[in-house]
């Protein structure tokens, strides 16, 4: 049975992948695999072309490019003061893997949110620091898209975000 609420979507459209960031799908193309003919979005990112399944649009790794009031409300929760991410790196991993893989924007802004502050306090895991960079550079791209903006402009929206965020941070110390 079909789904209705699956996110329908065509040609020239922007998506956000969960691993590869922001995308546009640039057509349809059928491909031969396993023996049988495919239907599939060629998908662009500024650095790779991949393709996905149409029949498959709908999994939980690929979404529409939020609203702007949704990033707005990302931007709002990545202002507020950075929760503690735990002291068991094994833990941490596990759980920035998870929200990584995770489509969410709102739970990617309090990821951005938590590691940039557990960064700005211990700059001692590089893991850490390039999924913290990775997600500001997807919240980045998402943030240009939706909001026709240059990166410098919504860089500066989230660095600003996360200043104030920091700045909580150290005074409640």
């Amino acid at each position: 049975m079909e789904d209705n609420n699956a996110p329908r979507f065509k040609k020239d459209d922007w998506i956000v992948h969960s691993y590869h960031g922001v995308s546009r799908i640039e057509g349809i193309d059928r491909k031969c695999l396993e023996g049988r003919e495919r239907t599939f979005f060629k998908v662009k990112t500024d650095d790779l072309t991949y393709w996905l399944p149409v029949n498959a649009i709908d999994v939980q790794h690929i979404r529409a490019i939020s609203s702007v009031s949704t990033l707005n409300k990302a931007l709002t929760t990545i202002r507020r003061k950075p929760k503690k991410l735990g002291s068991d790196y094994r833990i941490r991993k596990a759980r920035i893997t998870e929200i990584f893989n995770n489509s969410s924007l709102n739970a990617k802004a309090e990821l951005i949110r938590d590691l940039n502050g557990r960064c700005a306090k211990h700059r001692d895991n590089i893991y850490e620091e390039n999924m913290l960079d990775k997600l500001k550079q997807q919240f980045v791209d998402e943030l240009t898209v939706a909001t026709d903006c240059s990166q410098a402009e919504a860089k500066k929206k989230l660095e600003d975000a996360l200043q104030t965020s920091v700045s909580k941070m150290e005074t409640a110390a």
